[in-house]
């Protein structure tokens, strides 16, 4: 099938400006991609107390895991090593060097704040969230996103073509925590017919940022909205 940001996220469905070494339009795996790769998965043994963020008492728990094997027996969704802080909104989901974080819904166990990776040289921090972590890289159908952040590429180099999956619907100016840019709107996507969002931007620092994210329902596009409201970027 065809992955979003093939060489940066994980999504094997995009025909990528070129990155060094780039694979244009070939299909490539999201661990082993030559552009920024994320981590995923996750539920967790909790160890946890309370805290106070922005005047708000929030549950903050540590999860330890696994990222070998997105399942457990059973069906279940395995744990993760992502922090997690319970909010309003939803969950904020941490990278794990703490300096990258955003709330997704509470539903998007399957997370991992793995570094952000490149032929085996670490290129930057990022988040992965979703249901199922796996079925969101292979699929259109499952609710989920890649958050990256990057010193090594520009802006320009993150941005992907799901032109082969998806039929663009709108670009407009986009713009979360310290970063401004950009996000093109999908639509149509794959056999199931999910629409996609894809945002670049940079910071007036250099660093420059990519979200992907699936969307299945209308309360995924909240979801969304919610994210670039609530991202926090602070090396």
């Amino acid at each position: 099938m065809m992955g979003r940001m093939d060489e940066i996220s994980g999504r094997d469905d995009a025909a990528s400006t070129p990155l060094e070494p780039g694979p244009g339009s070939e299909e490539a795996e999201l661990d082993s991609s030559p552009a920024p790769q994320a981590g995923r998965r996750g539920l967790a043994p909790l160890m946890a107390g309370v805290a106070l963020i922005g005047g708000l008492a929030a549950i903050v728990v540590a999860v330890v895991g696994f990222l070998g094997s997105d399942r457990s027996g059973d069906g279940a969704v395995a744990p993760t090593t992502t922090s997690t802080v319970v909010v309003d909104e939803g969950v904020r989901v941490f990278d794990d060097s703490g300096v990258l974080s955003a709330v997704v819904p509470v539903s998007w166990l399957d997370t991992s704040g793995s570094p952000w990776q490149t032929d085996g040289e670490q290129i930057g921090v990022a988040i992965t969230a979703s249901t199922d972590a796996t079925a969101w890289r292979e699929g259109w159908g499952t609710p989920g996103m890649f958050l990256g952040v990057t010193d090594a590429f520009t802006s320009e180099d993150l941005r992907s073509d799901f032109s082969s999956a998806c039929a663009a619907s709108a670009v407009e100016e986009w713009s979360a925590g310290p970063f401004e840019g950009e996000i093109v709107m999908w639509e149509g996507c794959g056999d199931e017919g999910s629409d996609f969002a894809e945002a670049t931007g940079s910071s007036a620092a250099g660093a420059a940022v990519v979200l992907q994210f699936v969307i299945v329902d209308p309360s995924d596009r909240k979801a969304l909205t919610t994210l670039a409201t609530t991202l926090r970027y602070e090396p």
